[in-house]
């Protein structure tokens, strides 16, 4: 995708992060506790390179500090809620296992 498609996609606040949310949604159907937490460990990788892409953007000036600070809000908020459902799921998958 070229840089000047991408660009109206990014300023859409809902449109981001749209693979990690994808993603998240696909573990809903997963075949296994296991599988649950791959998944969710995907969506996690996915919000964490849409961060690195924002910031890349926001450096190089395809965004400004105001269009990014909205998608970054957004993106570090699917960060610390991923990371805390992986993290609850890793431990009950541990009290299961025991």
């Amino acid at each position: 995708m070229k840089m000047r498609a991408l660009i109206p996609a990014l300023k859409g606040r809902h449109n981001l992060p749209f693979a990690a949310r994808g993603l998240a949604r696909e573990a809903e159907q997963a075949e296994s506790k296991p599988d649950f937490i791959h998944k969710m460990a995907i969506a996690l990788k996915e919000a964490n390179e849409t961060e690195y892409w924002i910031l890349l953007l926001r450096e190089t000036n395809y965004l400004t500090v105001k269009e990014s600070e909205s998608i970054l809000a957004d993106t570090v908020e699917l960060l610390k809620l991923l990371t805390s459902i992986i993290k609850s799921a890793k431990r009950s998958q541990v009290t299961m296992d025991n």
